[in-house]
């Protein structure tokens, strides 16, 4: 029976399950939605089930069987592209063009770095990049148009998605350098509840800091949230509040050129892991294996910097360091 739905169809049916919308998917895949709509009914028609329910303020959702087939249509797309790269390979046209998804806050500290280094090593392989949120990256994953994505362990769905982690981060404060607690070695949830607090209003990260008080029943003096990762930075060493974070600068000055202050935070709170993610479905190429192990080498070797490194980080894979990784500067 699948041999009467078209791949093209299965696209069609996974762009719209990744968006919700019919609408949307036609502005992000170019392809009108009366052609969209007529793919999804005619997948309806061949399986004999409803794959969406249709809500007026909610959009389209998945019904229970529509999420079962959107995985295995997700399977048989990786695969399908799986079968052009090892045509290739086998022909000696191994794929040279790597599409990498990195989240836009790591982009800035590491992914420059990554690129210079590994082309020094591989020259005739071409990078491209893929910058955004996490949630841009998860669907840039599950659209094939990336082939793997640096990002964070806050919101994966394992069932689609496999990701690897490399380093585990806890949470730190950042201060200015004449906020009362930046002489402090380390500080307290309890102690940071009198001060105002400038928030990173990032998907799942916003959830994740205020989790971290209300988990011991403390409220946060939240004063401002910004969306803007620097803004956050340069705002906090102005003196408008502290914030919180779990990242890893060489140098922590802002943008404008001012000092800032990072306090270890006390207590068992959960990590944040940087890793890498790619589809459970497909087999990686050569390339995209080659990439992800000095990808994995370059962070654990940006972070075993002792002078700078929080001596509470953890490597969260076992990873035998076999070569010099210039550090970043």
């Amino acid at each position: 029976m699948l041999n009467r739905i078209s791949f093209r169809q299965m696209e069609y049916f996974v762009s719209t399950a990744q968006h919700g919308s019919i609408i949307v998917a036609s502005e992000k895949i170019h392809v009108s939605p009366p052609s969209i709509s007529a793919a999804i009914s005619h997948i309806e028609s061949e399986l004999k089930v409803k794959l969406f329910i249709r809500q007026h303020a909610r959009g389209l959702s998945l019904t229970t069987i529509g999420e079962k087939i959107l995985k295995e249509c997700l399977f048989i797309l990786g695969q399908t592209n799986a079968l052009y790269a090892l045509a290739a390979e086998y022909c000696g046209l191994t794929q040279r063009l790597l599409h990498i998804g990195c989240h836009q806050v790591l982009t800035p500290l590491i992914y420059s770095d990554i690129v210079h280094d590994f082309g020094l090593l591989h020259p005739k392989d071409d990078i491209q990049l893929v910058d955004g949120s996490h949630d841009e990256l998860m669907n840039a994953l599950l659209s094939n148009k990336v082939d793997m994505a640096i990002t964070t362990n806050l919101k994966i769905d394992h069932n689609l998605i496999c990701f690897e982690p490399i380093v585990s981060l806890p949470p730190h404060v950042l201060v200015s350098e004449h906020h009362p607690l930046a002489k402090m070695k380390s500080v307290r949830l309890e102690d940071l509840t009198q001060f105002p607090m400038i928030l990173h209003d990032s998907p799942y990260y916003k959830d994740y800091c205020t989790d971290l008080f209300t988990q011991h029943k403390l409220v946060p003096h939240i004063k401002d949230t910004y969306k803007n990762y620097d803004l956050v930075r340069t705002m906090v060493a102005d003196e408008w509040g502290y914030s919180m974070t779990n990242l890893r600068h060489k140098l922590e000055h802002t943008l404008n050129g001012k000092k800032l202050i990072r306090i270890m935070l006390e207590g068992n709170h959960a990590p944040i892991s940087i890793g890498i993610a790619t589809l459970t479905s497909v087999n990686l190429n050569a390339i995209t294996e080659k990439f992800m192990s000095y990808c994995k080498n370059f962070i654990c070797e940006y972070y075993d910097d002792r002078e700078h490194a929080s001596p509470s980080f953890t490597f969260t894979s076992s990873i035998e360091k076999t070569r010099s990784i210039p550090r970043v500067a």
